[in-house]
């Protein structure tokens, strides 16, 4: 699904690279100890929130964990309890920053801006958010400062749009819930089908069989080797949480879309890094170094070959020799499948198969058959 999402217009690509760099960076703040990573974070946080809609869905459950584990509150109680102190100095230059800022960018539109939702309360309202931001960027470096200056230079960058697009969350519980949606769907709570319908589309679409295969035999043989020497439970007590952060990278959005409308194939790929993430971390932690390095040997071979499986004409062949249907997962492949895979010169993307040049000769010649002097052509499109 990864390499198929890099060859459509579809915004799963660039969500994927945004969701990663932003847990990425979460990870590297450590715990929002490192003021520069974190205000990195803060960035992505935004450029994620004008990527897509969905985007709140993958990082949300890391963040919080990250902030529920780290020095953040405990640091922001100290503050409290400490009494918190304005600087009138740092207030004012912030409030005259965030006017002069917010000024600068909306005054330029400002006819436009009359008729949003919000009106003129646009221009004050970010001027606020701005404000509040360079408060904090003056403040010296500490968990909680790092960390609420992140969220609101996210928060920034983020309603540039929103704020001129209040209708948009209205958008978002339809498409996301269901809330008058024109095609009439809703969430099948009582059904199976809706809780396991990513995880198959998971294994066919976006992984493949056989890989995860040898990620359930990693994960098998990791087991086995940690359980003949520890509990279950201190094995979880010792894991590093940054893992967790990963897991719940996995967790969480596979959670929230699944108690949505939003069930296209394409929708939970920004969890394929962390899959990738997990799925290495298991097989590097296998102690027994030939059972390791037979894994190792196998994911990367399987890897090439479905690699050009999927984008080379010539092989391509192999994802449908190598198709099956089984009980759960039905139509299935060792290789990865799905209707978003096309290499680029067979079937309809192969070059004989386009006729736009026949159609505007043929256009052509209607139009001096005629005598006109242009010709227009329109196109039906097929909305069902």
């Amino acid at each position: 699904m990864f390499y198929a999402m890099s060859r459509y217009f579809y915004l799963e690509f660039p969500l994927t690279a945004l969701v990663t760099l932003t847990m990425w960076l979460l990870l590297g703040s450590a715990g929002f100890q490192k003021r520069g990573t974190s205000l990195l974070f803060g960035l992505c946080l935004g450029l994620g929130l004008l990527t897509k809609r969905t985007y709140v869905a993958f990082v949300m459950a890391p963040v919080a964990f990250v902030v529920l584990t780290s020095d953040v509150f405990p640091s922001l109680w100290r503050r409290i309890r400490g009494g918190v102190q304005i600087d009138i100095k740092h207030a004012a230059f912030a409030l005259a920053g965030g006017l002069a800022l917010a000024a600068a960018w909306f005054l330029p539109s400002w006819a436009t801006i009359q008729g949003r939702a919000l009106g003129g309360w646009i221009l004050p309202i970010w001027a606020g958010l701005v404000a509040i931001t360079i408060y904090f960027l003056l403040r010296r470096p500490a968990p909680d400062v790092n960390f609420l200056s992140s969220m609101m230079l996210g928060a920034v960058i983020g309603s540039t749009w929103y704020l001129a697009n209040t209708g948009f969350m209205q958008r978002m519980l339809l498409f996301a819930y269901g809330v008058n949606d024109p095609r009439g769907r809703t969430i099948q709570i009582g059904s199976l089908h809706t809780y396991t319908e990513f995880l198959v589309t998971l294994v066919n679409q976006h992984i493949s069989l056989i890989v995860v295969l040898l990620l359930i035999v990693a994960a098998l043989v990791l087991g086995i080797a940690l359980l003949r020497r520890e509990s279950a439970l201190s094995v979880l007590r010792r894991a590093r949480s940054g893992w967790w952060a990963v897991l719940l990278w996995l967790i969480g959005p596979y959670a929230v879309l699944t108690l949505s409308i939003y069930h296209e194939t394409r929708a939970i790929t920004p969890v394929l890094p962390a899959i990738a993430l997990l799925g290495a971390g298991l097989v590097l932690k296998i102690p027994w170094r030939r059972v390791r390095s037979v894994l190792l040997v196998l994911l990367v071979v399987v890897g090439i070959v479905q690699f050009y499986a999927v984008s080379f004409e010539p092989l391509h062949s192999l994802v449908d020799a190598s198709s099956l249907r089984l009980p759960f997962l039905g139509d299935t492949g060792l290789l990865g499948r799905g209707g978003y895979l096309q290499v680029p010169d067979a079937a309809a993307t192969d070059s004989g198969y386009w006729i736009e040049p026949d159609v505007l000769e043929r256009m052509e010649e209607e139009r001096l058959a005629q005598g006109w002097e242009n010709a227009s052509l329109g196109l039906l499109v097929n909305a069902k």
